[in-house]
């Protein structure tokens, strides 16, 4: 892309200048669609057309710094040059932190905010592989080792310090650095603060609202630091990676700076790496029913698919006995909608000719079948009940087969599945 960004940048930096296609204003609080701050120069005798020249030069290096974090490494070649039109959508703003004239012409120093939608909107044209979907919170417990003394709370804990100036917050993940009062030390302290400890990091990760919980050893070394990283996610926890940061020259704050950028970025593109859709030119209709009683808890469903990049459209057909029947066009699979929802909180599961959407862990896991994936589970259904406990639908007939979970809501705890292990539901009221 760089040597692109060479061969066109003259004709750009020519037609935004003619044009004066430029803002200048604070910028909103976006952070993974921020520029860092980047120098900038254009030679001029005239100030305000030399500044628009660094201008342009400046959005089109703050674009190369941007994508890689929505973009696999591998896919990075295959992004297109922007058209005027396109980078001038993609520009939300641009902030001036300091700036002068001398003999050479104009010096800037600058930072660019990209428009999410507009960033997305170009990436989904040009049909390659990409994200920009926000993570949940991973909470993250920083471990630093000094001279074989592990500290965790304490106040000298200089890796922690390095955490909490968030190194990594133009990142897509959302890194949470717990408070460190006494309920998380309780909950983990120091001597007991391994991954192995599925009580003290449940309530952690539970307190926090995280499902994914990290645990950050950095132990200084000479001129570097040994980062061993583990991780509790929904499925367990297990040891992740090991690596040294090595800084011939650099003092020990610098070494862990680097060292909690490098945990970042590597957590980063492999969320990117799972995570990543792909455009398309095919657009499918999805049909989807929405378990809502009215237009506002409908809307709750319609302004999460509506903020999915590969959604283009989203139609409320009918709205009516619980149930809000939409129509939604997907460019992608029905596969990337349901890994998308997930991170909304929302569940999508098939049935037959449609598809039903949900608040995620609705489902009651006492009824889970382990022979096919979450996504399959029993449907939950509108019921009321009698003082024995028999769940009926809401005309009151008895619903044959259906139990009651602790929540009042029915599921057949006998599922069938079709040919290809997926859940054929009886119905839902």
């Amino acid at each position: 892309m760089r040597r692109l960004l060479h061969q066109f940048i003259s004709r750009i930096i020519f037609t935004f200048a003619v044009c004066g296609l430029f803002s200048v204003a604070a910028l909103a609080n976006n952070p993974a669609f921020m520029s860092p701050k980047l120098l900038t120069k254009a030679a001029g005798n005239d100030m305000e057309s030399a500044r628009k020249t660094a201008f342009i030069k400046a959005e089109l290096a703050a674009l190369q710094q941007v994508l890689p974090r929505f973009v696999p490494e591998t896919g990075l070649d295959r992004v297109p040059v922007p058209t005027i039109e396109q980078l001038e959508s993609m520009v939300e703003g641009l902030e001036v932190h300091d700036q002068r004239m001398n003999e050479d012409g104009y010096v800037g120093l600058v930072s660019i905010q990209f428009n999410e939608e507009a960033v997305a909107k170009f990436l989904l044209s040009r049909q390659g592989p990409f994200t920009t979907e926000k993570s949940g919170p991973v909470l993250v417990l920083p471990i630093f080792i000094k001279d074989g003394q592990r500290y965790l709370w304490e106040a000298d804990n200089l890796w922690r310090e390095i955490w909490l100036t968030e190194p990594n917050k133009q990142s897509l993940l959302e890194y949470v650095i717990p408070l460190g009062d006494g309920h998380d030390q309780e909950a983990l302290p120091i001597h007991s603060a391994t991954i192995d400890n599925e009580e003290g990091v449940k309530a952690l990760k539970d307190r926090y609202g995280a499902k994914s919980l990290l645990i950050v050893e950095a132990e200084a070394v000479e001129n570097a630091v040994s980062l061993s990283v583990y991780r509790s996610g929904p499925i367990g926890g297990s040891r992740q990676f090991d690596r040294s940061i090595e800084g011939e020259g650099k003092d020990l704050n610098r070494l862990l700076l680097d060292a909690a950028k490098f945990v970042g970025k590597r957590y980063n593109d492999s969320w990117v790496s799972a995570r990543q859709v792909t455009g398309t030119d095919q657009i499918q209709e999805v049909p989807i029913l929405a378990l809502a009683e009215s237009l506002t808890e409908w809307n709750i469903y319609g302004e999460r698919l509506k903020a999915i990049p590969l959604v283009r459209s989203v139609e409320l057909l009918s709205l009516g006995q619980g149930l809000a029947k939409t129509r939604v066009e997907v460019a992608g699979s029905v596969q990337q909608l349901q890994a998308a929802l997930s991170q909304s909180g929302l569940e999508l599961f098939p049935m037959t000719y449609t598809y039903v959407i949900q608040r995620s862990g609705v489902g009651d896991p006492r009824y889970r079948n382990d022979a096919i994936s979450y996504m399959d589970e029993p449907l939950p259904v509108r019921v009321e009940t009698y003082d024995n406990g028999q769940a009926v639908d809401a005309n009151g007939e008895p619903l044959q087969d259906w139990q009651l979970d602790q929540n009042g809501n029915a599921y057949n705890p006998t599922p069938t599945t079709n040919t290809n292990g997926q859940f054929n539901t009886q119905g839902i009221y």
